[in-house]
């Protein structure tokens, strides 16, 4: 009787049909399918098969002690593991780790700085699933960030809920530099989920997947699979994460995936997103 698994070969390698149907590699995670051109990579999923390492290191507040959390047997952020270690406390997080294989983390050694994922022993979620926060459980978020190198980053996909209008501004991708300016193009999240491009700003508060891209000069921004806005595009670098690395801004907002391409995933992009929805079910 038949199992209903099929296998085959493919690069002299037996596969199961579900490997086949992912282009004969075998691995069927968002960066095995579609992860040319990827830059850096930050998830509460695992996000490629060939990835062996942790997805956050956290620094729990009783005894500031640290551990790396990796992920289940499903490939999710491992939530037992880091309820065991944080207990009662509230974790904050160290580094959150660049899943490409290009070792770009996202850190934060500066305690006062750090961002969190569980507070007072509960974890903090968005649509069922971990989200690194920044929020006024752990005092004002302004300066809370998380810092990487530079980053060649052209097309983006980035998953965050923020809850109210007035959460301040986040940078996801900024030139450090020019962080008190709004010159040039950032991924600039301005009181709300959409990018600044030029003086373009439309309020929302709600779960999105913010996809921008820079491309031949013209900066994109598609939230939850319909256009919203475009404009003149600068170079886009990306040297601080999920923050704002100065006083005097800020964000209330719950992230959970980054992912940053130094190349065009035009052709790509619909399944990335269908990939990520399907996964965080943000929109319809």
């Amino acid at each position: 009787m038949s199992t209903g698994i099929g296998i085959g070969i493919a690069g002299g390698v037996f596969q199961t049909r579900a490997g086949l149907a992912s282009g004969g590699g075998g691995g069927t995670l968002l960066l095995d399918l579609y992860g040319s051109g990827i830059e850096a990579a930050y998830s509460v999923r695992k996000l490629s098969s060939s990835y062996a390492g942790s997805s956050i290191r956290v620094r729990r507040s009783s005894d500031n002690s640290e551990q790396d959390i990796g992920f289940d047997v499903d490939g999710n952020l491992d939530t037992s593991a880091l309820t065991t270690f944080v207990g009662a406390n509230s974790g904050y997080v160290v580094k959150w780790y660049d899943q490409s294989g290009s070792s770009n983390d996202g850190v934060q050694t500066n305690s006062s700085l750090q961002g969190h994922i569980v507070f007072n022993g509960t974890i903090k979620t968005q649509g069922g699933k971990p989200a690194v926060t920044q929020d006024a459980d752990l005092g004002n978020p302004s300066n809370q960030f998380l810092a990487v190198s530079s980053i060649n980053a052209v097309h983006n996909f980035i998953v965050f809920y923020q809850p109210a209008v007035g959460g301040g501004r986040a940078y996801y991708a900024h030139t450090a530099g020019a962080a008190l300016k709004h010159d040039g193009f950032r991924i600039d999240y301005e009181d709300g989920v959409n990018p600044r491009i030029d003086g373009v700003t439309n309020i929302r508060t709600d779960y999105v997947l913010s996809e921008v891209k820079s491309l031949s000069g013209t900066v994109t921004s598609i939230i939850n699979g319909s256009t919203d806005a475009s404009g003149t595009a600068n170079t886009l670098g990306v040297e601080a994460l999920m923050g704002y690395p100065t006083s005097g801004g800020g964000i209330v907002a719950l992230m959970q995936e980054m992912i940053f391409f130094g190349s065009d995933k035009s052709s790509d992009a619909a399944a990335i997103s269908t990939d990520i929805n399907t996964y965080y079910s943000i929109y319809p």
